[in-house]
């Protein structure tokens, strides 16, 4: 139902149209098709709920890996799991509430198209699109 984050700039686009709107970001789109909130972590708290968790997972996560000499992703993966149990043992809290607010999957999203990048071109008068550097 609602997706937590911080201002990161694959979460939101630093650019404004120049309407004064905000871009919308690939990911942005994707959570507003699939009616998912997006909340934007705003004071130093919040920020620091999601800095920490992402830091110690980038830093914890690579260290030991390095330490018990996993070097490919093949070996990761077989890994993650067991580190994952870890991590929620040591960090993981009960909430509030029991009740499971993930929503089932509707089988009429397509999730390839949805997943997909969307942007918006003009067709020229020669009936051509131009994107990233080539014409269609």
């Amino acid at each position: 139902m609602g997706f937590y984050c911080d201002r990161y700039s694959m979460f939101r686009s630093p650019k404004q149209k120049k309407t004064g709107e905000e871009t919308v970001t690939q990911f942005q789109r994707g959570l507003s098709v699939l009616n998912i909130d997006l909340t934007y972590a705003y004071s130093p708290e919040a920020k620091g709920r999601v800095e920490r968790c992402n830091g110690t997972l980038q830093d914890h996560l690579v260290k030991e890996m390095c330490l018990l000499g996993i070097d490919n992703y093949d070996v990761a993966n077989v890994y993650l799991p067991e580190f994952i149990a870890d991590y929620n043992r040591r960090f993981a809290v009960e909430p509030i509430e029991s009740f499971d607010r993930h929503r089932p999957l509707d089988k009429t999203d397509n999730l390839g198209f949805l997943f997909s990048v969307h942007d918006f071109r003009t067709i020229s008068k020669k009936l051509q699109a131009h994107y990233d550097g080539k014409v269609y």
